[in-house]
């Protein structure tokens, strides 16, 4: 009986130690992430006109950016797109950008029934390929009318299509 017993504690005990060392490699993985995030949003604060971070996303261009959407000191609403290190912060008014609901019909018009949504800055490389007006721009990962897997991207201000990426099968 003694035996059964000390297999038993030097289980649970494996079983605890090896618990913890899973959730300390996955604290680590997750800290570094954290600690990025927690840097884009003292810069979005720091270097654009927002005080006070009501919402994040994160947007996938040549480079990872943070974007923050926000007030500044009069309550006026603002969307801070940071990037970096070295770090850069673009910071545009919500009342020029297309509202995500108007983003949504014009992807319906366009035959795209939308999965995800992120709104997102173009840096130069990517601004200089397309001729658009502005640099910000939806990009909208959605099937299409025949099931296929697309990306779809708009510009921000006017909804004028950019790009369209078919994702082969």
């Amino acid at each position: 009986m003694a035996k059964w017993k000390a297999w038993l504690i030097t289980i649970a005990a494996i079983v605890v130690l090896s618990a913890g060392a899973i959730f300390m490699a996955l604290y680590n993985n997750l800290n570094t992430e954290w600690k990025y995030q927690r840097q884009a949003a003292q810069i979005a604060l720091n270097e654009s006109p927002v005080l006070h971070i009501t919402s994040h996303s994160v947007f996938t261009d040549t480079v990872q950016e943070e974007v923050f959407s926000g007030t500044d000191a009069f309550g006026t609403q603002w969307y801070a797109f940071v990037s970096g290190p070295p770090w850069k912060v673009h910071a545009v008014r919500t009342k020029s950008v297309l509202k995500q609901a108007q983003v949504k019909a014009i992807a319906a018009k366009a035959g795209v029934h939308p999965i995800s949504m992120h709104l997102g800055y173009l840096n130069g490389q990517h601004h200089s390929a397309v001729t658009a007006s502005s640099q910000v721009v939806w990009e909208i990962y959605g099937t299409s009318d025949t099931g296929k897997r697309l990306y779809l991207y708009l510009n921000g201000e006017t909804g004028k299509q950019l790009w369209k990426y078919v994702l082969s099968t």
